[in-house]
């Protein structure tokens, strides 16, 4: 399986990629600092800054870097977990899904429990852009990851050029 990784940044005519090799970032932190510098050395006035990973088959992150603190979104935190981001990652742990709440099942009159989400991080990173959390993380959840990130780009524009990378 292999991995998918895209710097993207919009400047209100459209998204655009930064070219930058993000595989070496030790943590969420690190990247936030080679994205920033790579942008300044572009020249761009950047408006949101999207890095856009995708392990195969098995989970996609979103880590948005134009604001003071970096912003993660994992679809899958155990998958990312042992993956070669996973330490980069591991700062959506803090920021875990939210747990279902019991539901009783009517036909057995007892408790049952919602499987919950493996999804994590900030959900409403995305917001001001036209996705809501919500609607994020059902994306996350719904969706096989290429999937997932095909629907996100459609959403807030970026579909073409994520296309277009790939």
């Amino acid at each position: 399986m292999s991995y998918f990784t895209a710097v993207l940044t919009s400047d209100g005519d459209g998204w655009h990629s930064v070219d930058l090799d993000v595989e070496d970032a030790v943590d969420v932190e690190e990247l936030a600092d080679e994205v920033r510098a790579a942008i300044d050395d572009s020249g761009e006035t950047p408006g949101p800054v999207l890095v856009v990973l995708e392990r195969e088959d098995e989970w996609f992150a979103l880590v948005r870097v134009d604001g003071e603190e970096p912003r993660a979104f994992v679809s899958d935190l155990p998958a990312a977990s042992s993956s070669h981001y996973g330490e980069l990652l591991s700062v959506t742990a803090d920021s875990p899904a939210p747990q279902p709440a019991p539901q009783e099942d009517e036909e057995e009159d007892s408790a049952a429990r919602v499987a919950a989400p493996t999804w994590a991080g900030d959900a409403d990173l995305l917001a001001d852009l036209g996705l809501a959390g919500g609607e994020l993380a059902d994306t996350a959840e719904s969706r096989d990851p290429a999937g997932a990130l095909v629907a996100v780009g459609e959403k807030i524009g970026f579909v073409d050029l994520l296309e277009a990378l790939r």
